[in-house]
């Protein structure tokens, strides 16, 4: 809010630091931190409470799992091997040229994440996922399409002892 009607009041601050680390034509490690912070600490709208869990703010081992708190740090990690590289030739089945060849590519990797989400505010004591570290790691696949689609395979599992099993599949334009 602008102060003005005294209806809401939030401020929040979020951070995003990623590094790509390329060791060879095939490895290489992907490293994000982010943080996110409510500033504006006497109330906190539900709708204003930071969210683990959904994509893009995910600790793999918790996707199925939506934590809400006032505030996260988070870590995650994740080192690719590329295991195929090909080209699939459509030929005549492909009226325009430039979508002949399609490239396909897989990735192995090796996912580790970290994270704390706390709260300031009263919340539901039933929810044991706050004001803890949250750790997760997997192994997955990736397969990248024409540098357009993503399919990724996981298999995550979590300190809890969770263990699941993910299906992703991605399109950019």
């Amino acid at each position: 809010g602008i102060g003005i009607w005294g209806d809401r009041n939030a401020l929040i601050l979020d951070a995003e630091f990623s590094k790509y680390l390329s060791f060879s034509s095939k490895l290489s490690l992907e490293i994000t931190a982010r943080g996110r912070t409510n500033l504006q600490r006497k109330t906190i709208d539900y709708y204003n409470l930071s969210v683990i869990g959904p994509k893009p703010e995910v600790v793999r081992g918790y996707i199925t799992q939506h934590i809400r708190g006032s505030d996260f740090p988070y870590l995650k990690s994740s080192l690719r091997y590329q295991v195929l590289d090909f080209s699939v030739n459509l030929g005549k089945y492909m009226p325009i040229k430039a979508y002949r060849n399609i490239p396909v590519q897989a990735y192995l990797k090796l996912n580790n994440d970290l994270a704390y989400i706390r709260t300031a505010i009263d919340s539901d004591a039933s929810n044991t996922l706050i004001n803890r570290r949250l750790y997760g790691r997997g192994i997955g696949i990736d397969i990248v399409t024409a540098n357009l689609s993503l399919l990724e395979l996981m298999y995550n599992f979590n300190d809890l002892g969770d263990r699941q099993f993910d299906f992703h599949f991605s399109y950019a334009f």
